[in-house]
């Protein structure tokens, strides 16, 4: 009867957890993210459960029941205690996901939304005498393409005009670069601020370039 009592208590307590968990994931990110990212979560939280259940089974087996209910509690027990210094949850003070749209570009043509690869190069104009201090502030930058759609992501500094970096990154097509357009939150712009706050020259200087296809050759 204690037992019975003891899982009915457990069972709920882990029910409304994951529950809350859930919900204060979904709430904390963005809209253009949420779908793939509960998937990755539900994949991970089931698959986990699968493999516990055979490898919980597989102990219990070989040392009984009592034992194995016995090492699950208090490996439950250590791993509550590392995660709440190690995993904090409600701690960090909340994102702000407010969208923010960068301004599409004026061009010449307009490609169609399949065209591409398309290279976003950015021209940044800085003190030479912090490179490396920029540098390690568009480490952080960089991690934003790459999460906004971006395929690869380089700085490069110029050799004959010292305190220009150019900055550049490879989308796959057009279209996925006017996504990334409305993938940028107000809490980016604080990563961005430490590179922008060394600039000695105005705003950075954004080119699109579109991947020239080889011409087509008559078969002969």
């Amino acid at each position: 009867a204690v037992a019975c009592v003891g899982l009915a208590f457990t069972g709920g307590a882990s029910m409304t957890t994951m529950t809350s968990i859930f919900t204060v994931y979904q709430s904390d990110l963005p809209t253009w993210v949420r779908g793939r990212a509960s998937s990755v979560v539900m994949l991970v939280v089931w698959l986990g459960a699968s493999v516990g259940s055979v490898g919980w089974g597989v102990l219990g087996s070989r040392v009984g029941l009592e034992s194995t209910l016995l090492v699950a509690a208090g490996t439950n027990f250590v791993v509550a205690l590392l995660a709440t210094k190690l995993l904090p949850i409600g701690d960090a003070s909340p994102s702000d996901l407010t969208p923010v749209h960068w301004a599409m570009p004026q061009l010449k043509f307009e490609p169609s939304p399949s065209d591409g690869p398309v290279m976003v190069s950015i021209e940044w104009q800085i003190n030479p005498e912090r490179a490396e201090e920029f540098a390690g502030a568009m480490t952080a930058l960089g991690r934003l393409r790459r999460r906004d759609g971006a395929i690869e992501w380089r700085l490069f500094h110029d050799l004959e005009q010292p305190g220009r970096m150019v900055e550049s990154f490879i989308v796959a097509t057009w279209g996925e670069h006017e996504r990334q357009h409305h993938r940028t939150i107000a809490e980016d712009a604080a990563i961005e601020a430490p590179a922008r706050a060394m600039l000695i020259a105005g705003d950075p200087v954004v080119s699109h370039l579109l991947a020239q296809s080889p011409p087509h050759k008559p078969q002969s």
